[in-house]
């Protein structure tokens, strides 16, 4: 079952946005789209459970970050959101707009094309606080870092094709609120495959029956671990599960069947 705030992003991340691109104080993000939301969750399960729509912790100050492939043909949208801890009332309906940032967990995202070095940052708005113009604040969003609010979106309806690098970082928390904390953070995406996990080694047990293996994958992410002794089609057998709490993993898993083979094969398969 999603969290309320990977339900959240998935609204956000497949909303419909008939004005200029992101948000705005009028609409917000746009006009929710329920066929998106649904064909993003069918595109998660189709991948792999966690490549599109993914769950993880954060400690403060913490960072991950994994690779994905953007095709130029589809537009491309990543939402990140999360639930922040209670933090000081903001006063009665009626009363001035509070200007201090009351963010506990200030969770950052951003994109890189690692072939232009273009960064993609999120949209960002001006509430114009002191002032409180009409005028500023029906100006358009603008990519920038945002440490205001829960929800942070890139997107872009004509993404350029590449390999791009995502990273999510918890940046502490604001000067005079609540001490930050760990965070579960949810991020959801479209048009923005994580490419296939690396195993960067095994440890085995001098009996042979349980290994240790280390793998670099996006966070969020479930595998099926899976062996062979042959290679052959039809050989590889489930021996385990794995979930990716970061970018850099480890899993132990005891076998079953077949231990103290001379030779063996494993691989991470996404799961459903």
């Amino acid at each position: 079952m999603y969290l309320a705030s990977t339900l959240k992003a998935i609204a956000i991340n497949g909303c419909d946005d008939p004005d200029a691109p992101g948000p705005d104080f009028k609409r917000g993000h746009g006009l929710f789209n329920a066929a998106s939301s649904v064909l993003l969750v069918d595109e998660d399960f189709s991948v792999g459970r966690g490549s599109q729509i993914k769950e993880f912790d954060l400690s403060p100050n913490g960072s991950v970050e994994w690779l994905v492939e953007v095709d130029s043909s589809t537009p491309l949208s990543i939402t990140t959101a999360w639930t922040d801890p209670a933090g000081t009332g903001q006063g009665l309906v009626g009363t001035p707009d509070i200007q201090t940032q009351a963010l506990i967990n200030n969770i950052d995202i951003k994109m890189e094309n690692l072939e232009t070095g273009q960064i993609l940052l999120p949209w960002v708005l001006d509430p114009d606080l002191d002032n409180e113009t009409q005028a500023v604040r029906e100006q358009a969003a603008q990519p920038g870092v945002d440490s205001i609010n829960n929800v942070e979106r890139i997107s872009l309806s004509a993404p350029t094709s590449g390999i791009y690098k995502v990273t999510v970082t918890h940046s502490g928390g604001i000067a005079g609120n609540a001490a930050p904390s760990l965070q579960t953070v949810s991020v959801v995406s479209t048009n923005a495959v994580p490419l296939i996990p690396l195993i960067e080694s095994i440890q085995v047990s001098p009996a042979k029956d349980s290994f240790i293996l280390s793998y670099l994958s996006d966070p969020g992410a479930y595998y099926d671990v899976e062996t062979s002794t042959t290679l052959q089609t039809g050989s590889w057998s489930k021996v385990g599960e794995a979930f990716a709490t970061s970018d850099d993993n480890s899993v132990t898993v005891n076998l079953t069947a077949g231990a103290g083979a001379s030779k063996r094969f494993l691989r991470l398969k996404r799961s459903q």
